[in-house]
Formats: C-alpha cells, structure tokens, sequence
C-alpha cells in the first residue's frame, strides 16, 4: 500500500508539471514575481523522490531517515528509552 501510495504521489505531480489545465489550476500562480515557480519545484521535488525510492536510494521524502524521524516525532521526540535516561 506504502508503494502504491508513494507512486500514486509520483503520477500525481507529473501531471502537475505537465500542467494539462493550461494554467486554469495551480497552487501559486506563476505570475507572482520569486515564489511564482515554487509549486513547480515541489512537483518536481516529489518526482525525484520517486524515482530515488524505486531505485531503492536513501534521498528525498521517501528515504530511511526521514521514516526515522517520523517514527521519532510519533515516539515523543526523544529516541532515547526511559531506561537510558539517568537521574
């Protein structure tokens, strides 16, 4: 489910970047002067991230250490166990 889910965000920023709405949709709208592209580069971040995690690379969203660091936020922050912890 994890790989449908990852590949699904991968054809759903393509199509983004491919942009089939002409224009009609987008997030931030091109014509603002500096930011105008950033959803563009998000896109375009999300389809290397994609790429990276089917060819089984640690980069991006969809790497090792960002699943560490989710799994540590979900424990408390901390991933030391109470064990280690000396008072």
């Amino acid at each position: 489910m994890k790989r449908f889910l990852i590949i699904a965000s991968g054809v759903v920023s393509g199509l983004y970047i491919l942009n089939p709405g002409f224009g009609v949709f987008e997030l931030i709208p091109d014509t603002i002067p500096i930011i105008g592209n950033l959803d563009e580069g998000a896109a375009a971040y999300v389809i290397i991230s994609v790429i990276a995690y089917l060819r089984g690379k640690d980069f991006g969203l969809f790497s090792k250490s960002n699943e560490e660091a989710i799994t540590d936020i979900d424990n408390g922050g901390s991933s030391a166990s109470d064990e280690d912890i000396t008072h």
